[in-house]
């Protein structure tokens, strides 16, 4: 069943493709080779801000409220409860840590992180940081991802685990990172939400297979090495043979390599 302002798939009920004309004319615009930078970041930073109000809303916990606004102290005193608002918003005792994961993770790791502090109060809010990098063999093919440092809090326990990087291209960063977790932090988070700009199917796949508990994020599924007539179909109608990966493990159509793009260091 499609869910509103979500993309028509059939992939896995924790794969959300959000569906919005503007965000989806701002992406095309990260995607156009002819962006650079400040540009390219300004639009990243409006991209992030727009998935993790997205994510808040659908997956965080809520709580009912009363607020006595200015016009308690305008009506009359028999009618003054009618100038109380009540309704649902965000329950603020929920607890977050964003986790940046350099370098194509370190803007939009910033942006949820300053989002969700506001929201939820500073002392609700920490962010993790993990050096890593794809290992390639000889002829160039990923063969994982490799830790080089890392710097997180002792305990996971209570908090949702937020993780906003761009490229969801193969799956290996995101579940390298996740077992670091399991085998160096100690509890257990409330939920786990991976934010990206773009998945592939080859990450859908990976990720449902090896964490099928987390909640993907995204703008945009690219399965552009998919053959004409599976591309016809509608998403994940046809998993096993979709495909959005090169040998090389580049997104197509992609956005070309982020994390270069986004630092304007191109190694």
């Amino acid at each position: 069943m499609q869910r509103p302002y979500e993309l028509d798939h059939r992939y896995y009920p924790e794969i959300h493709i959000l569906d919005d004309l503007v965000a989806t004319t701002m992406l095309a615009r990260v995607r156009d080779r002819e962006t650079k930078q400040p540009e390219l970041n300004r639009l990243i930073t409006e991209l992030y801000r727009f998935l993790i109000w997205r994510v808040v809303a659908q997956e965080m916990p809520h709580q009912h409220l009363e607020v006595s606004t200015p016009m308690v102290d305008n009506l009359p005193m028999d009618d003054a409860m009618r100038g109380v608002w009540s309704g649902t918003v965000l329950d603020r005792r929920t607890r977050a840590a964003v986790l940046s994961i350099a370098r194509a993770g370190t803007l939009p790791a910033q942006v949820c992180y300053d989002f969700l502090a506001g929201l939820l109060g500073g002392n609700a809010v920490y962010m993790d940081c993990l050096s890593m990098s794809r290992t390639t063999d000889q002829d160039h093919k990923v063969t994982g991802a490799a830790i080089h440092g890392a710097k997180t809090t002792a305990t996971i326990q209570g908090s949702y685990l937020i993780i906003p990087d761009p490229m969801g291209a193969s799956g290996t960063t995101l579940c390298q990172a996740l077992e670091y977790y399991r085998s160096t932090v100690s509890g257990k988070p409330e939920g786990i939400i991976a934010i990206h700009l773009m998945v592939t199917p080859e990450y859908i796949r990976m990720v449902r297979e090896k964490w099928p508990t987390v909640r993907v994020y995204a703008l945009a599924v690219d399965r552009g090495l998919s053959t004409p007539e599976v591309l016809r179909t509608v998403p994940g109608e046809h998993i096993l043979k979709e495909r959005g990966l090169t040998d090389t493990q580049y997104v197509v159509p992609g956005a070309g390599g982020l994390g270069e793009r986004i630092t304007n260091v191109f190694v």
